[in-house]
């Protein structure tokens, strides 16, 4: 990346990225913990690197994840909640908190995607 932003930019999209890997570690703790489930330890959130090289295209990039990430945490959330409408037993006393802590996960991904916006 090359411009007089790009390092004031850069430095942020460092920030960034240690939140998704702070994101996918809680998600795979939350699975683990309130759904007892092992979730792989690859595959879901593989972050692949990027062939963007210039200011606009890196920010577009990365928008565009934030977007996808969002969705994917939204269509999880989706998915908890109708499987416990279904079995409401496999989580009777631990569903707000799943809630919560996947709400605020797509909260911050939202948050990304309103800064990413504004760079843009």
């Amino acid at each position: 990346m090359r411009g007089l932003e790009a390092p004031v930019i850069a430095a942020r999209l460092e920030e960034i990225t240690g939140d998704e890997w702070n994101h996918a570690n809680a998600f795979r703790d939350l699975v683990s913990d309130y759904l007892d489930v092992t979730p792989p330890s690859s595959g879901l959130f593989d972050f692949a690197p990027s062939d963007a090289r210039t200011v606009r295209k890196i920010l577009e990039d990365n928008l565009r994840r934030e977007h996808e990430g969002v969705d994917l945490y939204k269509q999880i959330l989706a998915e908890i909640r109708g499987q416990l409408r279904h079995s409401p037993s496999v989580l009777p006393f631990g569903l707000e908190v799943l809630e919560h802590e996947l709400r605020h996960i797509i909260i911050d991904e939202q948050e990304h995607i309103v800064e990413l916006t504004r760079l843009l």
